[in-house]
């Protein structure tokens, strides 16, 4: 089966090479609109079965091409090609689509991508995979919310806004605070364990939810101490806590192997496991903070370790 792809890129030449490597695998149409008009006259005219565009299309108003997208065609997948460090514009912030496709990416990501795309089972808000920023000045949104967690779990949360992503923060093993609860805006502070305080905001979630999306992930999970902080994903919540604890296990083990083969201090900065299914690929945030992907096997490991360094990245001024 051949799919039909239409491309909507003011960057003519980029659009010019995404065309190329497409149809070289043989498996797609790709037409090309260099405007909004352009498009959406290509949408009204042909069927397309997917519809990748870029935020930064000149001479058209987004959220009311993807409104008339939307209506005429209802079941045309879309695909945003956001501003670097997937950054998308507020005003979009609600438009669903079906995933992100990020500039840059490399040659062997593409067909992935596009299959996770084509094969998604429902469109999500934008602001779900993306990080939305300010059109005019380009500053990335944070709701104000935070969670301070002891060693004892116990929690101090801050909410406003409204909330209702579905990434989750833990505070113990029977207690976990779901991003779409509404708590009081202040609750008695515990006392905290200054060194085992960590700070998540809602670009932090944003951003494991973007990694799970990108992936298409069973888990990410954000863990210190053996403890997890926050994760997204369809693991049950209930095994976050033990699989938090091997993980920390495995850590201080690999640790032990490079100080026995090494005659200084060489530390630990990523670990790898591969099963007959999945990859489980921690690497290091912070001193104490690992960031673990559970995903499927098939996923190219210079995928698995570009998305997730870029996210630990990104992750480690969120953290501390």
């Amino acid at each position: 089966m051949q799919y039909n792809i239409l491309v909507a890129d003011s960057d003519e030449a980029f659009a010019s090479i995404l065309k190329e490597r497409l149809e070289a695998l043989g498996k797609y149409r790709v037409a090309l609109a260099n405007d909004g008009n352009a498009a959406l006259e290509s949408v009204v005219t042909q069927p397309f079965d997917l519809l990748i565009l870029d935020v930064g299309l000149k001479d058209s108003s987004l959220p009311d091409l993807l409104n008339r997208v939307h209506a005429i065609r209802p079941s045309l997948r879309i695909a945003m090609v956001p501003y670097p460090e997937n950054q998308v514009p507020s005003v979009l912030r609600d438009i669903p689509v079906h995933g992100l496709l990020p500039k840059p990416f490399t040659a062997d990501e593409l067909p992935l991508l596009i299959q996770r795309i084509l094969h998604a089972e429902a469109p999500v808000p934008l602001s779900q995979i993306a990080r939305v920023s300010d059109a005019q000045s380009g500053a990335a949104e944070e709701d104000e919310i935070f969670a301070l967690f002891s060693d004892e779990g116990s929690v101090l949360t801050k909410l406003t806004g409204d909330v209702t992503d579905t990434a989750t923060t833990h505070g113990s093993p029977t207690g976990v605070l779901s991003r779409g609860t509404r708590l009081a805006t202040t609750m008695e502070a515990p006392m905290l364990d200054p060194e085992l305080v960590t700070i998540l905001s809602q670009e932090g979630v944003s951003i494991l939810k973007g990694l799970e999306h990108e992936l298409q992930a069973t888990l990410i999970m954000l863990s210190a101490d053996a403890r997890p902080i926050a994760s997204s994903g369809s693991l049950p919540q209930e095994h976050l806590w033990e699989l938090s604890r091997l993980i920390a296990q495995q850590i201080e083990a690999s640790a032990q192997v490079m100080h026995f083969l090494s005659t200084g201090s060489e530390g630990i900065a990523l670990i790898l496991a591969e099963g007959e299914e999945h990859r489980v690929y921690s690497t290091q945030v912070a001193q104490t903070v690992w960031l673990t992907v559970v995903a499927d096997l098939r996923i190219p490991l210079g995928s698995l370790r570009y998305h997730t360094r870029k996210a630990a990245d990104r992750l480690v001024s969120l953290i501390r």
